[in-house]
C-alpha cells in the first residue's frame, strides 16, 4: 500500500471540513424555529411584559403581529428558495459568475425587504405606546441592536483601546479627500 502524502491528507481534511460546514449550515437553516423573530411569540411576550401593555394595547399589538407575520411569510419563502438555488450552484464545476452575482443581489434585495417590513412593524408597535412605554421601547430596541450589531475587530483587553473613526467635524462637510485608510 502506498503511503498517503501530506498534500493528499490535507486535501481530504479540507474536503471533510467543507462537507461538515455545509451540513451544519443546512441543519441550522432547516431547523430554525418558525416565528422566532420580531413577530414571534417570544418577542411578543417579552415586549408585552416589559412595556406593561394594557389589554387594549395587547389586542392591537396582536393584530399588528399577525399582519407582520402574514406579510413576512411569502418573503421568507422566497428567501429560502433563493438560498437553495444559491447553494445548489456550488455543485457546478464552473458556476456562472454572473448568475452567482445576480443571486447574491437578489438575496440582498430580499433581506432589505425584510428589514424594511421589520422597521415599519416596530414603528407601528411604538405608535401604540404611551410616552413612558415609548421610552422603554426605544431602550429595548437600542439594546437589541447593540447585541445584534457587528462585533468590533482588532485587539481587545486592558490597555488596548478601540479606534473608532469619527465623522466630519463641525464645519466640515462630506467625506475626506482621497481613498479610505486601510
Amino acid at each position: 500500500m502506498k503511503p498517503v502524502g501530506k498534500q493528499t491528507l490535507l486535501t481530504i481534511l479540507v474536503l471533510v471540513l467543507v462537507a461538515l460546514n455545509i451540513g451544519l449550515v443546512t441543519f441550522m437553516w432547516y431547523t430554525q424555529r418558525p416565528n422566532n423573530g420580531p413577530g414571534g411569540p417570544e418577542t411578543a411576550n417579552f415586549l408585552m411584559r416589559e412595556l406593561r401593555l394594557s389589554k387594549e394595547q395587547e389586542g392591537k399589538y396582536h393584530d399588528l403581529q399577525k399582519q407582520f407575520n402574514d406579510s413576512l411569510e411569502p418573503i421568507r419563502e422566497r428567501e429560502r428558495q433563493i438560498h437553495d438555488r444559491f447553494f445548489g450552484m456550488m455543485h457546478a464545476v464552473n458556476p456562472d459568475s454572473v448568475l452567482v452575482t445576480a443571486t447574491i443581489d437578489t438575496m440582498g434585495h430580499i433581506r432589505a425587504e425584510i428589514e424594511y417590513l421589520t422597521f415599519a412593524h416596530f414603528r407601528q408597535v411604538r405608535a401604540l405606546c404611551n410616552a413612558e412605554q415609548q421610552q422603554k421601547f426605544d431602550n429595548i430596541i437600542s439594546d437589541a441592536m447593540r447585541r445584534m450589531g457587528p462585533r468590533p475587530q482588532g485587539p481587545r483587553g486592558p490597555g488596548k483601546e478601540q479606534h473608532r473613526p469619527q465623522g466630519p467635524q463641525e464645519g466640515q462637510g462630506g467625506p475626506p479627500d482621497g481613498p479610505p485608510p486601510h
